[in-house]
């Protein structure tokens, strides 16, 4: 698909996959099938082999070959580092987040530690309907916030790489553009 559409369009798809299964996310309710939430983590999942795919192949194609061995390091390098914080931010945000509701649940005798007998299938038959109930709106509640921060993010990302120029950079361009600086 590069070579047909060129590296432009199919990052700038990749990106519109993302950010239309990410914005499909925050529509989702408990009442939504997970029909809806499969096709819109394959929307994902799909942007993202396009997006991975073509960036890497940029980043391989504005060095020279006897660099592109430290390009493609450091392009993994940066991917796996924003994954790790992507990871500790947004699991940071969802547990203050399910404290936040749940704290302003009046008389709720339940807290956010408490959240993993709601996701154990033995452990929430153990939840008095009330504590269930409390526990089931927070992790809701919670991961549409969640969803959202997504959507923000994943729309921010399609705007910011709409700006990416046509084509792939080539390093006789980059040569030129330094000399004249």
């Amino acid at each position: 698909m590069i070579l047909r559409a060129g590296s432009r369009r199919t990052g700038m798809l990749g990106l519109s996959l993302i950010a239309a299964g990410a914005v499909g996310l925050t529509f989702m309710t408990a009442d939504s099938s997970q029909l809806q939430l499969l096709i819109l983590m394959l929307f994902c999942g799909v942007g993202f082999g396009y997006a991975s795919t073509v960036f890497t192949i940029i980043a391989q194609s504005s060095v020279g070959h006897d660099q592109r061995g430290a390009s493609t390091a450091l392009n993994t390098f940066t991917r796996s580092l924003g994954q790790t914080v992507g990871v500790a931010v947004f699991g940071s945000w969802l547990n203050l987040s399910i404290d936040r509701l749940l704290a302003d649940q009046p008389g709720a005798a339940v807290s956010g530690a408490d959240i993993n007998s709601l996701l154990n299938p033995h452990g929430g038959s153990t939840l008095t309907g009330d504590a269930w109930n409390s526990l089931h709106g927070a992790l809701e509640g919670g991961l549409h916030s969640l969803f959202i921060m997504m959507a923000v993010l994943a729309v921010l990302s399609l705007i910011i790489s709409s700006g990416l120029r046509q084509g792939l950079p080539s390093l006789g361009e980059e040569k030129a553009k330094l000399k004249e600086a």
